[in-house]
């Protein structure tokens, strides 16, 4: 494996020297040749990254799974049944005397974001068979269990899969998805061609598509970026189930763009649209294009193509699998927009890690997963104290874009806006970034120079995204450190890309007066950030726990507070031990930054006889908590900070008559507790 990643960057490298001296005029056949040859060199990398770690390889089994079985079922197992209906199907296809794996951790995607829960009592707790199955429906799913298992047997692998967060492709998408895979019987000879189908259509007709409309040296700085880019090699989606289809769509609609197809245009940007959702933000581009360029038939051509399509899809997907498919795929997508994954991309990611010093690995029981949310939640923390930056960086990206992109040029200012919209506003997978590819599309028609310019900015930002050591082994297919790691590393470095880019533009367009004035402006309010950040970085939060980050409580005569360190009962970075010595005492604790930050609150009250209990009144109806006979392990609360709307802060009062202790701490989850002695 090293020995292929040595030869795709020594490729990449050339084949880009090749490009740019081509582009500039100097060279000639030879370097034509040379060019070719480190294409052809990419390419064979590109399918070794797919062969090698896979043994049923050309199928990739774990992304297979996921959308062959959930497109195939999709009526029955819907966003959140797919692993528990998968479990109920090994227990029967184990009572036929089927050797299959036993899976003890699952995700419940109906859950997501919670802990992963014991497969057993998940399957128990759901009925697949009887609930959402027909009797032909439940023996073909068992068969299609059958078949995949005879094909990936390991059981290290379903241990993975069930861990996954399933199937998250719209209703739109299971349209096409739903007939095809049950168009065919689920036999392994057959399953083997539909990753074939995702090649020709990567491999053939887009790069096809971009020489028609663009011409060769764009198709060859296409080629280059696509089989090279480190965050979408075929090692994450490559061997699945019409994975390809969003980005075949989207290029076909920017090639339409720059052949004055808008009809076509409209047509194929909301198919993509439909098929992966974040896509709009190239719609979007383009629509402000054309409204821009003036062109009003143009603009109603490219409006009704899309509302076509788009409408034609979602009104097939709702007719065939009911509103309650989109209202599933809408929460589940709001849960996943929410937990900051691993191996999410973009602007988010820098701003959430950009004080982190240390990057720890997460791996092993459920004291991991806790120290994990403990960590993330620490990055809640530092994002709230880096809010006047955060502001100033979006502004200047934001003026930078609009002096820079070439508007009244539709496939470059598609490319260019959604590229950066889609960085910005949202925090894409790794893989998704497959439309980076699409960058050198920014360089047509440009002068020879700037469009060497342009390209050199593009391939050495792919080049860096591979020169972070993380990203590489990543690349490779190898163990990575922490993924947080890559994701962080891999945002900065296409963040410096996107700006050299936008800085190229803007010269490149020789701005004079009001655009210059606003490129000027986005650089100094970048530069802001830049040194504003600097300025407030400090220790990684390591003690996530304590409420030293926030303003003291403030607490009525008599009542006692200490700060206590981090225990084995109260894990995290300490806690606030306050005790209630008389009737009518108080303490108020504000919570404004963590509101807004959106954290946990691990409240930790000691019941008891002798002890009473305390009232906790989040500013709706107080939760009480009273003493209990014999009732010696304390309880534990978890406040969602967020959706208390804490801004006024907790207010914590002793039960009349009695008095009371309490534990605070803040943590991302509820913590250990044990009972406290006297």
């Amino acid at each position: 494996m090293d020995l292929v990643v040595a030869a795709s960057i020594v490729a990449f490298v050339g084949g880009s020297v090749a490009l740019l001296t081509l582009t500039l005029g100097a060279g000639g056949r030879g370097t034509r040749v040379a060019l070719a040859v480190c294409i052809a060199i990419l390419a064979v990398t590109y399918l070794g990254l797919w062969w090698d770690p896979e043994p049923t390889a050309p199928l990739h089994m774990h992304d297979f799974y996921h959308y062959y079985l959930g497109a195939r079922f999709y009526p029955e197992v819907g966003h959140t049944r797919l692993y528990v209906c998968t479990l109920e199907g090994f227990s029967a296809l184990a009572g036929q005397g089927v050797d299959v794996p036993l899976v003890e951790l699952v995700r419940d995607l109906a859950q997501v974001s919670a802990p992963p829960l014991d497969g057993k009592s998940l399957a128990a707790a759901h009925a697949c068979r009887d609930e959402y199955f027909s009797p032909q429906r439940w023996q073909a799913w068992l068969d299609t269990l059958r078949t995949l298992l005879a094909m990936e047997p390991r059981p290290a692998t379903w241990a993975t899969i069930l861990l996954d967060f399933g199937n998250n492709s719209p209703p739109s998408w299971n349209v096409l998805g739903y007939p095809l895979a049950n168009a065919v019987p689920a036999r392994p000879f057959l399953l083997y061609v539909f990753p074939l189908l995702d090649q020709v259509l990567l491999l053939g007709v887009v790069p096809w598509l971009v020489a028609r409309s663009f011409g060769r040296e764009v198709l060859a700085a296409y080629l280059l970026v696509y089989l090279f880019n480190p965050l979408a090699g075929l090692g994450w989606t490559g061997g699945s189930f019409l994975r390809a289809l969003w980005l075949t769509a989207l290029v076909a609609g920017v090639c339409a763009l720059a052949t004055r197809r808008y009809a076509r245009a409209g047509l194929a940007l909301a198919a993509s649209t439909a098929l992966r959702i974040f896509p709009v933000f190239f719609a979007l581009a383009a629509l402000a294009s054309l409204a821009i360029r003036g062109e009003h038939s143009a603009l109603r051509r490219f409006v009704l193509g899309g509302a076509a399509t788009g409408g034609a899809l979602i009104v097939a997907a709702t007719a065939s699998f009911g509103l309650h498919a989109w209202a599933d795929f809408v929460a589940i997508l709001a849960m996943r927009v929410a937990e900051f994954s691993n191996n999410s991309i973009g602007f988010e990611t820098i701003m959430r890690t950009w004080n982190v010093s240390d990057w720890p690995r997460f791996i092993g029981d459920a004291e991991a997963l806790a120290r994990m949310r403990e960590w993330l939640q620490a990055l809640a923390w530092d994002r709230v104290r880096a809010a006047w930056p955060e502001r100033a960086l979006v502004a200047g990206i934001g003026l930078l874009t609009l002096a820079a992109v070439p508007w009244r040029e539709p496939a470059r200012a598609t490319v260019v806006a959604g590229s950066l919209a889609a960085f910005c506003l949202l925090t894409p997978f790794t893989y998704y970034y497959a439309f980076l590819a699409l960058l050198p599309i920014a360089a047509h028609g440009l002068a020879p120079r700037v469009r060497a310019l342009v390209y050199g900015v593009i391939l050495l930002g792919v080049l860096a995204l591979a020169g972070n050591a993380a990203a590489l082994h990543l690349f490779a297919g190898g163990e990575v450190p922490s993924l947080y790691a890559v994701s962080s590393g891999a945002s900065r470095r296409l963040l410096g890309m996107f700006l050299a880019l936008l800085l190229v533009l803007v010269v490149a367009a020789r701005p004079k007066g009001l655009r210059g004035a606003v490129a000027g402006c986005a650089v100094l309010l970048v530069a802001g950030a830049a040194i504003g950040l600097h300025g407030l970085r400090g220790p990684w939060q390591t003690e996530v726990a304590s409420l030293r980050v926030l303003p003291p409580p403030v607490a009525s005569p008599g009542v006692v507070v200490n700060w206590q360190p981090a225990t084995d009962s109260w894990p995290g970075g300490g806690y606030l031990d306050i005790t209630f010595t008389g009737p009518g005492q108080w303490l108020r604790l504000p919570l404004g930054d963590m509101a807004r930050a959106g954290g946990t609150l691990g409240v930790m009250i000691a019941d008891g006889p002798a002890r009473g209990g305390v009232v906790l009144d989040a500013g709706a109806e107080p939760l009480r908590y009273t003493s209990g006979a014999a009732a010696l392990r304390p309880r534990v609360l978890a406040v969602d900070a967020g959706a208390r709307a804490l801004e006024s802060g907790l207010l914590l009062r002793p039960v009349p008559g009695t008095r009371g202790v309490a534990r605070i701490g803040i943590a991302g989850v509820t913590p250990r507790v044990s009972a406290i002695e006297d």
